[in-house]
Order: C-alpha cells, then structure tokens, then sequence
C-alpha cells in the first residue's frame, strides 16, 4: 500500500510499521538534516494515522464502486442542442437554425459527428448495517465542451446519507428529487428524455419514506427551490419556506403507478434588483402521473405532467417555463412521455419511444426564438457481448418549434453507436 513519498506498510506482531523510501532521496535536495528527519517523522505519522483510520472505517462499513463506462459515435442531421449548449454532451432537442447569412445557413444545416465519453460515471455505495447508507456519484459531462479530452473536468451527481428507521427512511442530500417519477428507456441517459416528456432532475433535498404497505408508499419532501450557480442569493434561497413535495407509489403486481406534485413559492419582491417595488411574487407548482409496468416481456414506462414556472424549480420540464418580473407574467407548460423495451432472446433488447413538452400559449408568453414546443422519437437496439457489455445503437428524431416569426421549426435525426460497460 503506498501513500505520498511511497510509503510501504509492514505489519508486524499487531504492529504497523512505515518504510520510507522517498526520505533517502530527500538527499538530493539541498536542505538541513533535522528538517529532513522531521518532515520524515511528519509523513510517518500522517501515514499512520490515515491506515489506522482506514483499519477501523473498514470494519464498519461495506464500502461497494459501481459505474458505468460509456463510448459513444454520435451523428446529427443538422445544428443540435444539450440543454442549451450546442454540444452532442446530451442532445436534447434541434437547434435553431438562421436563414441568413448564408455562411450562418450552412453552419447550421450541415451534419456533424462527434465521439463521447462523457456520460460514463462513478459511483461509491457506502452502509453500515441494514439502515445506515451513502452514495457518492460523478460523471464527465461538461457542457461547454463539444469534444472533450484530457483535462474535463467531472462534476458531483450525487452525494447524500440514508438512515432507516422501522417502517421510514430518512433521506438527505444531492439526489433525484422526489417529485422524480420514471425515466425512459435510452443509452442517452443524461438527456433522459427531459424537455421531451420528463420532469423533475438532481437537487438538494430532505425527504421521508413511509412503507405503509406491501402494496403503497408514501414519500414527502422539504428541498431547494430549483439550482442557484452563482455566488450571489435570489429568489431561491429568499425566504424561510422550501419547496415541498408529496408522493405516492402504488405497487402492483405488474409493477408500479405513481403520482407526484412539487410546490415552491418564489420571493421576487424581496429582490434587490426590485428598485421599482413592481415585483410580485410568484409560485411554481407541478404535478404528474407515471408508470412502470410488465407485461411478460414487455416493459412500459410512462409519465404525463402538468405544471407552472417549472423551470424556476429546475425540474428540466422545458426552457423558458420562468416566471417573468418584468411582465409579471407566469408560464404554463404540459407534456409526457411513453417508452417500451422487449428483450430479444437472452442477450439483445429493443425499445422505443415518444415524448412531447410544450409551453402553453408559448407566443404570449415566451420571448422571440425560445422554445415553443419540443418532440421526440427513440428507436434503439443493444446486444449483450457479456452479462455487463452491450453494443447499442439508438436513433432519435427531435422535432422542435420556436417561438419565430419564420424558420419556426426544425427537425434533426441523431444516431448513437457505441458500447457500455458497467460494474
């Protein structure tokens, strides 16, 4: 086992010892000899310490990595977006594109192909005993990178504590909120089918679970109110009151159908930039239905929402569902998805699928060139080298509007071939 100055451990009669031989070259470097021996004593006993501790943490939890390693082909018609980065990180929808100039024209128009590694994760599932538990999640996905290489940086999924107590479960930390129901079938799996059909993403979140029963459970949550980046405070942290949700599971037999709702109440009069004291403050609110069902071997998975100023909860329903201080003007936005999955004999599988989200009365209430509505079509299929390696490929068309006065619509088809490894 090595440490910093390649430490070696020696176990001897219950007794650890620390070889250093990184204190001989230390000779090397012009310096005084009690220094040299003290930093040696120093790293000696940092050593130690670390080991000791890792002995006793180890003992007491069940430490277990999991991950996934993804790498991808992906192929696009025209001009795409992820989010609202024109990247391939995690296509959501077609990006716009300009009918004049020319030169911008063609940009726009002209196919583009990438490979991506990006959605590959890590992750670390740590308990103690049946009720003590923790999970740690990263992945690669850098937005503002088009093709990434040495040097992304990754970023933190998740990161929260579990506890069990009887019949509940105490949940905190970075997580799927609870308000999240089901997500599709796809490989796209940082996309997700979100601004196509799916709401409710990743957010700082104290929730409780009930098992009432065998056949129902019972969650509520007090979370953030959406996802603020930067180093000053706003409408998400002014106030005392966070979002709350509520949901139910219904187990079945064939599976699971749930319902969700989500609420949260925005203090924009608060706000130092309401110098006019015009600002009113505003709700977000969503609620949904969803599925998870077997039939033999066929797998359905569905969700139909509803919801208003979605996007100032982050709930990655569709852009632009903000509420607006200027028009004291609130957006409503509506949408669903639905996707299948079929194995094909003991190692391939097919699925497909359809989402839709839109914003209601979008030319009202959404600015110039924002998103209007957006469609999806998934067609995918995989099959299993090994138990935990699949070849994939996945075709997706986006048909997607804007809120314009011409080029209003745009479709592009993107192709994903690639292979995925998970442990």
């Amino acid at each position: 086992m090595h440490f910093i100055f390649s430490f070696t451990v020696l176990f001897q009669r219950g007794t650890i010892f620390f070889e250093s031989p990184s204190c001989e070259r230390i000779k090397e470097v012009e310096m005084d000899r009690n220094l040299k021996n003290d930093l040696c004593q120093k790293f000696a006993i940092v050593g130690s310490v670390l080991i000791l501790f890792a002995g006793t943490w180890a003992q007491a939890l069940e430490v277990k990595p999991y991950g996934r390693l993804k790498f991808s082909s992906i192929t696009a018609t025209q001009k795409v977006m992820s989010f609202s980065k024109e990247t391939h990180s995690a296509i959501t929808h077609a990006g716009q594109t300009a009918s004049t100039p020319e030169a911008q024209k063609k940009y726009d128009e002209s196919a583009r192909s990438t490979f991506q590694t990006q959605q590959s994760r890590l992750g670390l599932n740590v308990s103690e005993g049946d009720n003590l538990k923790g999970k740690v999640e990263i992945d690669f996905v850098d937005f503002n990178q088009s093709t990434h290489g040495a040097g992304n940086q990754f970023r933190i999924r998740q990161g929260y504590i579990e506890y069990g107590f009887g019949d509940f479960t105490l949940t905190g930390g970075q997580k799927w909120i609870t308000f999240s129901g089901v997500v599709p079938h796809t490989y796209n799996i940082v996309q997700a089918s979100f601004y196509s059909g799916n709401s409710g993403f990743i957010g700082q979140e104290l929730s409780l679970k009930w098992n009432a029963s065998e056949a129902f459970t019972l969650y509520g949550a007090l979370g953030a109110r959406g996802k603020n980046t930067t180093a000053t405070q706003t409408k998400q942290e002014l106030g005392y009151l966070p979002a709350l949700t509520l949901r139910g599971d219904v187990h079945l037999g064939m599976g699971l159908v749930g319902f969700a709702a989500i609420y949260g109440k925005m203090n924009n009069e608060d706000l130092d930039t309401n110098t006019s004291s015009t600002f009113e403050d505003s709700t977000s609110y969503a609620y949904k239905v969803f599925t998870d069902l077997k039939f033999s071997v066929l797998n359905l998975k569905s969700e139909i929402f509803y919801g208003e100023n979605t996007e100032d909860l982050a709930l990655l329903a569709l852009a632009g569902s903000n509420y607006s201080n200027a028009n004291k003007r609130s957006v409503q936005t509506y949408g669903g998805f639905l996707s299948l999955s079929t194995a094909l004999g003991e190692k391939s599988s097919v699925w497909a699928g359809y989402g839709m989200a839109q914003h209601n009365k979008a030319s009202e209430v959404i600015a110039a060139n924002g998103l209007s509505r957006n469609e999806l079509i998934r067609l995918g299929a995989d099959y299993a080298a090994k138990e935990n390696f699949k070849f994939f490929l996945e075709l997706t068309h986006f048909q997607t509007q804007y809120v314009a006065t011409t080029d209003a619509d745009e479709k592009a088809t993107v192709a994903e071939l690639g292979m995925n490894l998970t442990f």
